[in-house]
């Protein structure tokens, strides 16, 4: 067995072309050593989408996230720049925020420590018997920080390469649909009690349309005619051609590791991840709709209908992640075949293995 887990008949099955692939080895899911080796080579590394720029609209509004494990808070400053900062306090580090708001500073709640929106430290109460303490010299930690179709990308990393021209071909590929200008419109909420890639495998291939979604997406969208792009970059594409023409094209897309959204011709859906452990990770779900539709109430109904469907086929897939995730901890779980239907996912599993095989 190498250091890195598998052994060499195992890595060569899941390197191999997609016609002769098999599967990740189990481990590489259920082995919480392999999650530690995510967090230091991917979700430190990678570029990791944690809000939408509407969040963030106005100066001092702020969102509160978690990446690879560490506390950040995104914010717009007085200078109307969008910023990624630490949320761990330089006092005794305790978090500054939690959820989101408006505020004009971020003031530690343990000793009213108080920062600016640019991350400087304005106001140390009963500080000045401290000596040798300049609070000019004391700020938080600012990480990098990229926009593209409205989301908010953040890298820990200071020394990653941009992401723009990583996704440029992804770019052009969705040209036309107008991503950032699609607003979040309502928010589904789930407790995931498996590891991370038990959803990002479902997501990324409709050949699952079969089973849970037989009665919902299949006949709008047969699992027979999807398939995905070529792509050599960090993302997956599935095009999902429509049974009939009023329906549209739907449009399935993972910018590596786990940005996953779904696109029609007039709305979309991101599923936001936000890890927790090697096992369990919240799981949000946010409706994307037009502006224009959340100022016309004759538009409400319409988007009831579209968050109740989104949550319906959510709870199929929930049940079927159960399955494989109990499946996934047997004795007899072993890597299988892939279908030609599951480009996407082996495009995923290749990325994966470079980073962390």
């Amino acid at each position: 067995m190498s250091s890195h887990g598998f052994g060499a008949a195992e890595l060569e099955a899941a390197r191999a072309p997609l016609e002769r692939a098999s599967t990740l080895p189990t481990r590489a899911y259920t082995d919480p050593a392999f999650f530690a080796r995510e967090r230091e080579r991917i979700f430190a590394r990678e570029w990791i989408a944690v809000a939408r720029l509407e969040q963030v609209a106005a100066v001092g509004d702020f969102v509160a996230k978690s990446v690879a494990g560490e506390p950040i808070v995104i914010v717009r400053g007085q200078d109307g720049r969008v910023r990624a900062l630490s949320r761990v306090c330089r006092h005794r580090s305790a978090l500054l925020v939690e959820g989101a708001g408006r505020a004009d500073t971020l003031e530690c709640p343990y000793h009213r420590w108080a920062y600016g929106l640019d991350g400087k430290l304005l106001a140390a109460p009963l500080m000045p018997g401290a000596r040798d303490f300049e609070r000019s010299e004391i700020r938080l930690p600012e990480y990098r920080v990229e926009i593209w179709g409205g989301f908010i990308y953040v890298n820990l990393d200071r020394e990653a390469a941009p992401l723009g021209p990583c996704i440029a071909p992804l770019a052009r590929e969705l040209a036309g649909l107008s991503l950032e200008d699609l607003r979040i419109a309502r928010t589904l909420e789930f407790d995931s009690p498996w590891n991370w890639k038990v959803l990002v495998d479902n997501f990324m291939e409709s050949y699952h349309h079969l089973g849970p979604h037989r009665a919902t997406l299949l006949p709008l969208f047969p699992a027979a005619d999807t398939y995905a792009v070529e792509s050599d970059g960090p993302w997956a594409l599935l095009v999902n051609p429509p049974q009939q023409g009023d329906v549209g094209t739907l449009l399935v897309a993972n910018i590596f590791p786990c940005h996953l959204f779904a696109l029609f011709p007039d709305h979309g859906f991101w599923y936001e991840l936000e890890l927790e452990s090697a096992f369990r990770f919240a799981l949000r779900i946010h409706a994307l709709v037009p502006q224009s539709w959340l100022e016309d109430p004759a538009k409400a109904p319409e988007i009831d209908a579209i968050v109740g469907g989104l949550e319906h086929v959510h709870r199929e897939d929930i049940a079927i992640c159960d399955s494989v995730w109990r499946g996934l901890r047997s004795q007899a779980a072993a890597p299988g075949r892939y279908s030609p239907l599951e480009r996407a996912l082996w495009q995923f599993n290749q990325w994966w293995l470079a980073r962390v095989a």
